[in-house]
C-alpha cells in the first residue's frame, strides 16, 4: 500500500518530485524520444505554453498569496520548465519578462540550450480564459506539435501524421496509447522504492536547476 511505499522510500532515502507528470505524459514522452533519437534531425526551436484564468476559486485566496503558492511560476511554469530540464538539459535564461498585478500574473521566458532555444509562456489572466497547455517544436525535418487537442507531426511535402487517436489493435500505427500519467508516475516511484532502484528520471541537479530558475523570476 502507499504507506508502505513511502515508509520504504524514507528508509532508502529516495527523493521524488510528486505530480510532475509531464515526464510520464505520452505526448511529452514521444517528444523526448524524437529528440533523443534525432528521428527528424536536430532540434532547432521550441515553444511551450501553459495558460489559464485567475484562480479566484482557491480556498482563502491562498493561490494569490505569493508566500504560500509562489504564483504562476510555481503553479504553472514549473511543469514546462521541469520537462525542459529533464528532456534537453540545463538551460540558461536568455530573456525574461513578467507582468504581475494583484489579480493576474504573466511570464514569458526564452531559454538558451546552446544549439536551440525554447520560448515559454505561463499566465493567470484576469479574464476568464480556458486552461491551455500546448507545445510546438521545430526539428530539421518536421514540426512536432501538441495543439488544439491534437498531437501532430508535420512533415515536408505537406504530409502529416495524426497521433491524436488511439491505435486499434496491432495495426502498425504509431498512435499514442491511452495512458494515465499520474498512475505511471506512482508505479515508477513504487518500483524504484521497493526494488531500491535509482530514480533516474529525477536527478538532483535537475531539480536544483528548476528551483533556482523559478526563485529568480
Amino acid at each position: 500500500d502507499i504507506d508502505r511505499v513511502y515508509s520504504t522510500a524514507e528508509k532508502n532515502n529516495v527523493k521524488f518530485m510528486v505530480a510532475h507528470v509531464l515526464r510520464f505524459w505520452p505526448e511529452y514522452e514521444l517528444l523526448k524520444e524524437i529528440y533523443d533519437s534525432k528521428r527528424y534531425g536536430k532540434l532547432l526551436s521550441g515553444t511551450m505554453i501553459r495558460l489559464g484564468g485567475y484562480p479566484k476559486w482557491s480556498w482563502d485566496g491562498w493561490m494569490m498569496d505569493e508566500k504560500r503558492s509562489g504564483l504562476t511560476p510555481f503553479d504553472l511554469h514549473i511543469h514546462d520548465l521541469d520537462f525542459m530540464v529533464y528532456a534537453f538539459g540545463l538551460p540558461k535564461v536568455a530573456h525574461q519578462y513578467r507582468s504581475k498585478l494583484p489579480k493576474q500574473d504573466f511570464i514569458s521566458i526564452c531559454y538558451d540550450f546552446g544549439d536551440f532555444s525554447i520560448n515559454s509562456e505561463a499566465s493567470w489572466y484576469a479574464a476568464s480564459y480556458p486552461f491551455t497547455a500546448e507545445f510546438r517544436f521545430q526539428f530539421e525535418d518536421a514540426i512536432v506539435a501538441s495543439e488544439n487537442g491534437k498531437m501532430m507531426i508535420h512533415l515536408k511535402d505537406d504530409e502529416k501524421i495524426d497521433l491524436s487517436q488511439e491505435a486499434d489493435g496491432d495495426t502498425g500505427n504509431i498512435n499514442l496509447p491511452k495512458s494515465n500519467a499520474y498512475a505511471n508516475e506512482i508505479i515508477y516511484f513504487a518500483d524504484c522504492v521497493e526494488n531500491n532502484k535509482p530514480v533516474d528520471k529525477f536527478k538532483p541537479e535537475e531539480l536544483r536547476c528548476v528551483l533556482d530558475i523559478l526563485n529568480s523570476l
